[in-house]
């Protein structure tokens, strides 16, 4: 093999190693953010005359329960509990509001009390197509949240709530 074909080769090498290196940490870093998520949602209280009252676990049950359909973060909550995410959410909203429908995503099984007895048509549809694929394959081991993508199956929005100290600014096009 002549030196420049080698050169280029190791080089190639090189570069693919440190692709997979960036990906690796990226990866490791989006779960340290998603885990600090999942905290900042079961953990975050707020005194009241009665005691602590868990904001976002409680609406977690309300969301399992599809009674309510939007939960709202408040910025001022999160900085409060680590400013370093509040100012990532900050200055990349989009980002974190897929990252906080993935986190609340994994958690609502947990804050199910009970079965949802009020379907709707998206409900029985996904219903009927699971029992069809069931009789027409053996794929019943699959889970059937990797069949439908989560923007169809997912029951709430997230919005955030700007810090309260900021002045709240018009958005012109």
């Amino acid at each position: 093999m002549p030196l420049k074909d080698y050169t280029e080769e190791k080089d190639k090498i090189e570069k693919q190693d440190l692709k997979h290196a960036i990906e690796r940490l990226f990866r490791r870093k989006s779960i340290i953010i998603s885990d600090k998520i999942k905290k900042f949602i079961t953990d975050f209280y707020a005194d009241s005359d009665e005691g602590k009252v868990f904001t976002y676990a409680e609406q977690l049950v309300n969301l399992a329960h599809r009674e309510q359909v939007e939960l709202v973060i408040d910025i001022d909550d999160v900085e409060e509990y680590d400013n370093e995410l509040a100012e990532s959410i900050i200055l990349n909203t989009r980002r974190y509001v897929q990252i906080f429908s993935e986190a609340i995503t994994e958690l609502l099984p947990l804050y199910k009390q009970r079965d949802i007895t009020a379907k709707d048509s998206l409900d029985v549809y996904i219903e009927h197509r699971l029992l069809l694929r069931q009789q027409h394959s053996n794929q019943s081991n699959r889970d059937p949240r990797n069949i439908y993508p989560p923007e169809l199956t997912q029951r709430f929005e997230i919005y955030f709530k700007h810090k309260t100290r900021e002045k709240a600014l018009s958005v012109v096009r």
